[in-house]
């Protein structure tokens, strides 16, 4: 089995003391990577995943996994993300392994269907967001009702913990989590080079895209994690208010209708969580 190597400057994170509460600004540079036969990391907290993780682009070629501990998951993700202008790879968490092969199912099965990556960017630019999220909540069977809401919302902590690194029963960190070093100069190209969704109601690679786009936009929100049926966003400006981030509530709740209709309950709670939350999180059953 051939390792592949990471760009140097990756390497270089794990040894100095970068990386900081909050992400750099976003990258511009083109994606790649130096790549080499031997995988070497050294003293580093990255290693190489027990398995070989069969993680493919849609033209075939191979995207780099390591694996770290759950506990220092994020704490990498914000190391590599600050390097990702130099590397060009974004770091993407992906789960742990049976996470991530659900994700492998899911991009393989979409590249076979025809999406790749420059169509779905080609795709992303023509979509209506607000046109696409309300016909994800009509086929959810969300109501205008479900979406009105009201204020002042609960008194509830703004969210910000990201579950993925996490064991769903227990909420302890998972003994592994891989990240994929996605070759893309923004995160919310991910879900269009790794095409992803388009199973169950679950929406087509280009409406993530878009959307991903437009909140990366308004308010500084990156990909994080990208697993068979999860994505998570690190948020730089959330709404502050009441009424903004119930507004942005219906739009989640439209767009992910699962994390309302199996999970807080109703859309001012959901209101209630992004308020001043900097960690944002999606489910498709």
């Amino acid at each position: 089995m051939k390792w592949f190597a990471l760009p140097a400057v990756l390497l270089a994170l794990l040894v100095d003391a970068c990386g900081t509460s909050q992400p750099d600004d976003p990258p511009s540079g083109k994606a790649g990577g130096k790549q080499a036969e031997e995988l070497v990391l050294g003293e580093s907290s990255l290693k190489r995943p027990r398995a070989k993780v069969p993680l493919k682009l849609c033209d075939g070629t191979a995207v780099e996994v390591v694996r770290v501990d759950g506990d220092a998951a994020i704490a990498t993700w914000r190391k590599l993300r600050g390097h990702a202008r130099t590397s060009g790879l974004w770091p993407v968490l992906i789960g742990s392994p049976e996470d991530a092969s659900l994700l492998v199912d899911t991009v393989t099965l979409n590249c076979k269907d025809g999406h790749t990556f420059e169509r779905t960017l080609r795709r992303a630019s023509e979509v209506d967001v607000e046109h696409a999220i309300s016909r994800v909540a009509r086929i959810y069977g969300v109501r205008a009702r479900d979406l009105r809401g009201s204020t002042p919302l609960p008194d509830d902590p703004p969210s910000d913990q990201f579950l993925v690194p996490l064991d769903v029963l227990t909420e302890e960190p998972l003994p592994e989590v891989l990240i994929a070093l996605v070759p893309v100069d923004e995160g919310w190209k991910a879900p269009a080079i790794l095409p992803w969704g388009n199973y169950n109601e679950n929406p087509r690679p280009a409406v993530h895209t878009a959307v991903l786009r437009d909140w990366s936009r308004r308010y500084g929100a990156e990909l994080v994690s990208m697993t068979g049926d999860v994505l998570e966003m690190a948020v730089t400006r959330p709404p502050s208010s009441d009424q903004a981030a119930l507004a942005l509530a219906r739009e989640q709740f439209s767009y992910s209708p699962d994390i309302v209709q199996q999970g807080v309950g109703d859309v001012e709670a959901l209101a209630a969580s992004l308020r001043n939350g900097h960690a944002w999180y999606f489910w498709w059953d």
